[in-house]
Parts: structure tokens; sequence; C-alpha cells
């Protein structure tokens, strides 16, 4: 996907070098080039003494192409660039889906095992919705998983890639009660004492029946800038009141269950995206540095030598 640069500006022009395991080369070329200079200025010197009198300033300019020439293909091993470095600011989720892994952040997911969501297959929509959360995520992001029904328990922390892994074992957790408040109470404590901006997602029937009011909490946590979204799995109708009120608080709920396949794929996959566009904005961290490189320097200095090298070759040295 494009992505659709806002504002950008160059904060830094930099000579750098590609290949610095080249310098002991260059120092030896120099100092190997000066000898060979050194010695055949006095052997032409003694010579033009003696028989080659027409030796002159003609021949010393040739050996001094020479000596240029191989000092610049010496340089050019070191691979000499420009580097430009530019901060882009991403303000939209097409700039965060180009830049992702250069602004990571910590998704803590919440999966409710209590025993209504054993029910159908509550669990099996569940665990489709973290995969697709998973597969949005970028590869520098940080994943939490944690399953809660009265109480919260830790499954896994660590890199997007090895969390599918802890996925079959989510049905094997059965948690009495549902106490959504309990857990984002938990996740905003975890959030907080990362030091990564963090989104918590919430995967639940909706089911609450423990704990404190959890609209006040999620409200009180996207104040906070620990934006909340919620998936809803199933059709218990003890949600359905739940969830209109997150909705009309501002709260983004996904109804797993009104759309399927590539539709609900794009669904999860904007809403995890505008997330976390929403808690960089929220930690001031939406500016990413970008350095591209130019092989300019290099190629000018094969470029000058070759130059040098038809020309000592065109007088027939």
């Amino acid at each position: 996907m494009q992505a659709t640069i806002t504002r950008q500006r160059l904060t830094s022009v930099e000579l750098v070098v590609g290949n610095p395991w080249a310098a002991p080369l260059l120092l030896l070329t120099i100092a190997l080039l000066y000898t060979l200079y050194a010695r055949t200025r006095r052997t032409r010197r003694i010579l033009s003494e003696t028989i080659y009198l027409e030796l002159g300033r003609r021949t010393a300019v040739y050996d001094y192409l020479k000596i240029a020439t191989a000092v610049l293909l010496a340089f050019s091993a070191l691979n000499p660039m420009i580097a430009y470095t530019r901060a882009i600011e991403v303000a939209s989720t097409e700039d965060l889906v180009a830049y992702s892994d250069k602004l990571p952040v910590q998704y803590i997911v919440l999966v409710d095992v209590s025993p209504s969501m054993h029910r159908e297959n509550r669990l099996e929509q569940a665990v489709e919705a973290i995969e697709q959360v998973v597969a949005t995520v970028g590869s520098s992001d940080r994943v939490v998983i944690a399953v809660f029904g009265g109480r919260v328990r830790e499954l896994y922390s660590g890199d997007p890639g090895s969390a599918l892994n802890i996925l079959r074992t989510i049905s094997d957790y059965t948690i009495e009660y549902t106490a959504i408040s309990t857990a984002l109470g938990w996740a905003s404590s975890r959030a907080k004492s990362s030091g990564l901006p963090s989104v918590v997602v919430v995967i639940t029937d909706g089911a609450n029946n423990y704990g404190g009011n959890p609209v006040e909490t999620a409200k009180a946590m996207s104040s906070q800038g620990i934006p909340v979204l919620f998936i809803r799995v199933g059709s218990d109708p003890r949600g359905t009141s739940l969830f209109y009120e997150l909705s009309a608080t501002g709260i983004e709920v996904v109804d797993v269950g009104s759309v399927s396949g590539e539709a609900l794929e794009k669904l999860l996959e904007k809403a995890v995206l505008e997330k976390k566009l929403e808690v960089l904005r929220a930690s001031g961290r939406t500016v990413v540095y970008v350095t591209e490189y130019s092989n300019t320097p290099t190629y000018a200095l094969l470029l000058t030598a070759l130059v040098l090298l038809i020309v000592l070759r065109s007088e027939g040295v």
C-alpha cells in the first residue's frame, strides 16, 4: 500500500562510509604509492642526469595522474555515501501501514473465558479475532494475551510472531463470572508499567455480571491515552445494552457476528490500525525518522578514475 505522506522535513545530510573495513586498505595503498613514487622519482632523477635529459614536468604530471587514479579507486572501495535523514509525520492509517514497524506499541488482548463464552462457538470466534489482530500489528509491536472472568490470568507477552502458539490453549480455561471492569483495570496497570503506548482489545460476549462499570472504566482509560477496542462475539442478549452504551460513549465496538470473511478482516484491520494511530497521537509519537542513502560520491570517484585511466591510455602511459 502506498503511503500518503502529509508532512516531512529534511533533518540532516551526512557523508557516511558504507565499507569502513576498507579503511586499512586505503591507508596501505597510499603508503605503497608514496613509496613507489619516491623510488621512481629518485630513479628518474638519476637517469635524467645521465642519458634521459629530456625527462621533465610532463613525466611528473603522468606520475601524479597514476597516483591520483589509484587513490580514487582506493577511496571508492570505502563506498562513501550521502545520508539524507527525513522526519516524517504519520497522520493516517495509510502512513501507518508503511511505517508501522518504526512505531512500536503494545497490544493487550483480554479474552473472556467465562462459562457463557464456552457456549455455541464464541471462543472459536474469539481465537479467529485474535489471529486477525496479530496479523495486523507490526513486527516490532508487543502483544500481551490474557484470559479473564472474575479475575485475570496472563498467558503470553512477547513478539506477535510467537503469540499464535498460545491460542490453542485458550479454550482450556474457564474462569467463573465476567468482570470486564476488573480486566480493564488490570490492563490499565499493565499498560502503565510497560513504558510503551498501549492499546487494549477486549474480546467478550458482553455478559458482564461482576465488578464495576466497564463503560466508565473504558472511558477513563481512553481519557488517559489508553484506547480500548471491544470485539463482540456471539449474540448474548445480556451484552446488547453494554455494547450499545459503549458505542454511545465513543468506545469502538466491532461485532464479528455482523460481518464475515474478507469484510470482517478489513473491519478488524481498520479498527486495530486506527487504535494504534490514536495511542501514538496521545503519546506524541507520530514522527518517524527515515534515512535514505545516495551512492553519488562513490560513482563520482569511479567516474573520475575512469577518465584519468582513459587519459593515461590515450597517451600510451
